[in-house]
């Protein structure tokens, strides 16, 4: 059942992924009382997921109990738990609670059972396209500047503290929001009817004179990487942890520092290319799954998948 912090696609959606999961591994249990560890969202899907299988949940569990019940079962502390009399269902990444069952002899899948996804699929998320794969995209939506975002590609790694950053008015007396900002200056209706008759950009809440950040597809962005208004990052990037990234970035480079420089690139010149021709991000989930040992080889790959980059190679070796 959906909720108003969850749209009915993605209670669906986590619904159908944890199901699927119980039926796999359920089996370990050996006769086990299964028990709930979290009391968010997750942790109600799967109570709703044991029922639908004519299973259920003894208790939930949480390293911080604040009550003694949840969703209509008793609440206890970790300390309860035994690795002989329970089998616990996990809705959290958290390292703490791993480590705490780590520490308390719970295996995973023997002992302990992870039923929760960041798998999301292609979307529009606050009126922009997030690609599928992407796990940390509500964090950069959530900030200020969230609205600063044209695009997110498919299958990128984003650190949860990358930020998109917009420029000051470097042209006109001051630099300070009161010329500007309506959330901290008190001279908003003055500035917007004299803005709107100059026809200055105002340089808030509206598309940036610089134009909307595009992140390409297999991006990885580091921790604290600062993004400036209409960059383009290109496919298959990398933006090491510091960086502020004030231009363009070429696909399958790697940069780093401030601001951000070309450090080297990932692959060839004639690997960049065939990536760029395969586009794998578009492949169904099915045909990754099916060639996933591939995806350890990257020569091989774009031997395997792209008939001009195979024909260059074997060129090669005709000549030595």
């Amino acid at each position: 059942m959906a909720n108003q912090d969850m749209t009915l696609e993605e209670y669906q959606s986590r619904y159908a992924a944890c199901k699927e999961v119980l039926k796999q591994y359920l089996q370990y249990a050996h006769g086990r009382d299964i028990v709930i560890w979290g009391t968010r969202e997750n942790g109600r899907i799967a109570k709703e997921a044991l029922e639908a299988l004519g299973r259920e949940s003894k208790f939930f569990v949480s390293s911080r109990p604040r009550t003694n019940t949840w969703y209509g079962l008793p609440l206890h502390h970790a300390d309860v738990l035994d690795v002989k009399k329970h089998y616990v269902i996990r809705t959290t990444y958290a390292a703490e609670v791993v480590n705490l069952l780590r520490k308390a002899g719970f295996k995973l899948w023997s002992d302990e059972l992870l039923v929760v996804s960041k798998w999301r699929d292609d979307m529009q998320y606050c009126g922009r396209f997030v690609g599928r794969g992407n796990c940390e995209y509500k964090n950069l939506f959530a900030t200020n500047n969230g609205w600063m975002i044209k695009c997110l590609g498919k299958y990128c790694s984003l650190d949860s503290t990358v930020r998109i950053v917009p420029n000051h008015p470097l042209d006109y007396v001051t630099t300070n929001g009161i010329l500007y900002h309506p959330e901290v200056s008190p001279l908003r209706e003055k500035f917007q009817t004299t803005i709107n008759k100059m026809g200055k950009p105002i340089h808030f809440g509206e598309e940036p004179p610089e134009g909307l950040v595009e992140i390409g597809n297999d991006v990885w962005l580091g921790e604290n990487v600062v993004i400036l208004p209409g960059v383009k990052i290109g496919d298959g990037a990398v933006i090491g942890a510091g960086a502020i990234v004030t231009k363009d970035v070429k696909p399958y480079a790697i940069m780093g520092g401030v601001p951000a420089r070309l450090i080297r690139y990932r692959f060839s010149e004639e690997m960049i290319g065939a990536f760029l021709r395969i586009k794998w991000w578009d492949w169904p989930i099915e045909k990754i799954e099916e060639n996933l040992e591939l995806f350890y080889y990257p020569e091989l790959f774009c031997e395997t998948f792209d008939a001009e980059y195979k024909s260059a190679v074997e060129a090669e070796k005709d000549t030595r």
